[in-house]
């Protein structure tokens, strides 16, 4: 039981730390947007001024989004040394819900910096109609699976995964972008880490979804690192063109935001009191 407490509150401390680094993020893009945006044409600057002594090459933006992305492993590590039991399934459930809906308002903020609220809304409605169609198409198909599970739970595990892996095409892009202008290579390393950080509890988010559902912590990593690398595949383009990608950049991450609230709320969450409740009655 000692353990399992220990490991519940390295949990903890892996979504504090996560809330904490998406703070500085959230700083880090107000700083950029205010002070640079009046006077930089984000197309031209850092990459044809050679004189530019912030100027970033492809390979530092390709290498540390990389390495960003494989930080997301670090949220199975607590899973190598706890067993998940039934009764640890609920909860499992609730701090994966609440990670999702950290990134997703995360998410909404960032798209409001880069451009209008009314297209992150129209993001936000997208996605959820996008990931409603989705879960119909997967009804359509019958009994699914994926690592070894099968049905209901297999349906939302693909959700949840394929979700985690959406968002991340957002977060690459802001990655990518940051790294563009006179101090780029300090202010685009800045929210590197801070990214790095922030990926930790969401690779929680997503061991924890897989490991209460019985696949092994190897598996739960290697799916959590898979989540992040559209990180490091869009912010290369996202560097080179940054202009364009910072005209789309509302409504990607406002879509993004969209599909993680509605299977938050619509499937996440509700396995969690579902699995609680369930166990409750058993106790008495």
């Amino acid at each position: 039981m000692d353990r399992k407490v220990g490991v519940v509150l390295v949990c903890l401390l892996f979504l504090l730390i996560g809330e904490v680094s998406a703070v500085a993020q959230t700083e880090v893009g107000h700083v950029r947007v205010t002070q640079e945006a009046p006077d930089l044409k984000l197309e031209d600057a850092g990459r044809h001024d050679v004189s530019q002594s912030g100027r970033v090459s492809v390979y530092v933006v390709a290498w540390s989004t990389l390495a960003m992305a494989a930080a997301t492993g670090l949220g199975a590590v607590p899973f190598f040394f706890l067993e998940l039991e039934a009764q640890w399934a609920g909860l499992c459930n609730g701090l994966a819900a609440g990670v999702m809906l950290a990134a997703s308002f995360d998410l909404v903020q960032e798209g409001q910096m880069y451009g209008s609220g009314s297209w992150v809304v129209f993001g936000i409605l997208s996605g959820g109609i996008f990931i409603w169609l989705c879960k119909k198409i997967l009804e359509q198909h019958g009994e699914v699976s994926m690592l070894d599970i099968k049905g209901a739970d297999a349906s939302k595990v693909i959700l949840v995964v394929g979700i985690m892996t959406l968002h991340s095409f957002g977060e690459g892009s802001g990655v990518g972008v940051s790294f563009v202008g006179s101090k780029g290579l300090s202010q685009g390393l800045l929210v590197t880490i801070a990214i790095a950080v922030h990926n930790i509890p969401e690779g929680l988010a997503v061991s924890m979804v897989l490991s209460s559902r019985g696949v092994s912590p190897q598996k739960a990593m290697l799916w959590s690192i898979i989540t992040s690398l559209p990180q490091p595949i869009v912010a290369v383009p996202a560097f080179l063109c940054a202009d364009a990608f910072q005209k789309v950049l509302p409504f990607c991450t406002g879509f993004a935001a969209g599909c993680m609230i509605w299977i938050v709320i619509a499937e996440v969450l509700p396995d969690a009191f579902k699995v609680t409740a369930l166990l409750s009655s058993r106790n008495w």
